[in-house]
């Protein structure tokens, strides 16, 4: 019974150590695959590590390469964003999909590539005057009248004494300007002008600082009443002509040798021009005018004539005509029309004198017909007139000189059996026979009175 007892005592701690066996066996086996697992995990764990890239913040890892698509770059080992850093001015960055190059959308009022230009004027911060970007701010260059790094603050031109007002002027200051407003009793722009008031019948008469009102030129002052000026047969003197305008009046002393408001001084003539008298004539000063005494062989009213020198001539078919001394005319030869213009028919054989007038300056003669100028641009003609050719406005024949044109002055004339003159306007007139358009008036009819050529 006691080896038995003892038999099963050594059995029960048999199987125990069996037991532990195994279940150190079983420990031994789980620990080394525990290991093993770790190792490869460990080892895979630093192979994903190794082939992902690093994102922003992130060290670098594979060859300093960060995230693609970001714009990362590895810069002392950590992956940067430089996009955030590219644009300036709150400008957004944007990548390009294909190439991966930056580039910057910029807000209003910056430009440039990196949206590195601001435009410090694009909202007017000038209020009055005009604005330029300089130096990464503005400078505001005012309008007159203003004033302030803003051009907002208005200039008071009549505090500061600025403003040019006349002298009897208030000076009003307004919004970036002024204005000038005569003083009370004084009237003009404000600048240029602050006049006394006078009625409208008187005007301003200042004298040594006195202002006074006198009647306005025009008018004149009889009993304390401006009363207009009117010309009367008194106002001008020695033939003057008196004009009047809107009251004002003046006498014209042309031609009438004399001068001064009203005419009536004598113009010594022989002063005035001291070579009035030529060819050592004497000039005699008169009352209104003046004479020359001429030496015996010359003539003439400034002597300027030799009294047997012919000045002008004109010779036709039967007469001749000429001008000589101090304008003198003389005709002969034929003379049945009394082209001879002495009056009568009778042929003469010598010179004779037509007239008693000495101011004849050219002559033309035609066919049986003579015609002549003098000093005044007066035209007369004489002679045959079967066709008109005198220019009376009838056929019948003259003996002596008879005006032609009343109403013209002329300056040319040339006799045939019509004639033509140039007047002092430069304007032809013909007259006399047409049988041929001779006068060139578009016709053949004869014409009995000067007619204009065009």
């Amino acid at each position: 019974m006691k080896n038995v007892n003892n038999y099963l005592k050594y059995k029960e701690i048999d199987v125990k150590v069996t037991r532990f066996y195994f279940i150190g066996v079983f420990m031994a086996r789980f620990y080394f695959l525990f290991v093993f697992i770790f190792v490869i995990f460990l080892s895979c764990s630093s192979e994903i590590e190794k082939s992902r890239l690093g994102e922003e913040g992130e060290e670098c890892f594979a060859n300093n390469v960060c995230k693609h698509g970001l714009n990362l770059q590895c810069i002392g080992g950590i992956c940067v964003d430089n996009c955030k850093k590219y644009c300036e001015n709150d400008g957004v960055c944007k990548v390009e999909n294909d190439s991966n190059n930056m580039f910057c959308e910029c807000r209003e009022g910056t430009s440039g590539e990196r949206c590195e230009i601001v435009d410090y004027c694009r909202e007017n911060p000038c209020k009055n005057g005009s604005c330029k970007n300089e130096n990464n701010h503005y400078v505001c260059t005012c309008e007159e009248g203003y004033k302030g790094d803003n051009c907002d603050i208005d200039v008071d031109e009549c505090y500061n004494d600025l403003d040019d007002c006349h002298r009897y002027a208030n000076c009003i200051n307004t919004t970036g300007s002024f204005i000038c407003n005569c003083k009370e009793g004084y009237s003009g722009d404000g600048k240029n002008q602050c006049i006394f008031i006078c009625d409208s019948e008187r005007h301003l008469v200042v004298n040594e600082g006195n202002n006074a009102c006198v009647c306005v030129e025009g008018y004149h002052d009889e009993d304390g009443s401006c009363i207009k000026n009117t010309c009367t047969a008194s106002t001008c003197l020695n033939g003057g002509v008196c004009m009047e305008e809107e009251g004002i009046i003046s006498c014209d002393c042309s031609n009438t040798g004399y001068k001064g408001n009203n005419c009536e001084i004598d113009i010594n003539e022989c002063q005035v021009n001291l070579n009035l008298c030529q060819n050592n004539g004497v000039c005699i000063n008169t009352d209104g005018s003046y004479t020359c005494e001429c030496e015996s062989k010359y003539e003439g009213k400034h002597c300027e004539k030799e009294k047997n020198r012919w000045y002008d001539i004109s010779t036709g078919r039967n007469h001749t005509c000429g001008i000589r001394g101090s304008g003198k005319l003389y005709c002969w030869g034929y003379n049945n029309y009394g082209e001879l213009g002495i009056g009568n028919t009778i042929i003469k054989y010598a010179p004779k004198r037509v007239g008693n007038n000495d101011n004849w300056k050219k002559v033309s003669i035609g066919v049986s017909v003579t015609c002549a100028i003098n000093t005044e641009n007066k035209l007369y003609c004489w002679g045959l007139n079967s066709n008109g050719q005198l220019g009376q406005g009838d056929n019948r024949n003259r003996k002596i000189p008879f005006e032609v044109g009343h109403n013209l002055k002329w300056k040319e004339v040339s006799a045939g059996q019509h004639i033509c003159a140039i007047n002092t306007d430069n304007k032809l007139y013909c007259w006399g026979y047409n049988g041929y358009g001779q006068l060139g008036t578009g016709d053949t009819s004869n014409r009995y009175i000067p007619t204009l050529v065009n």
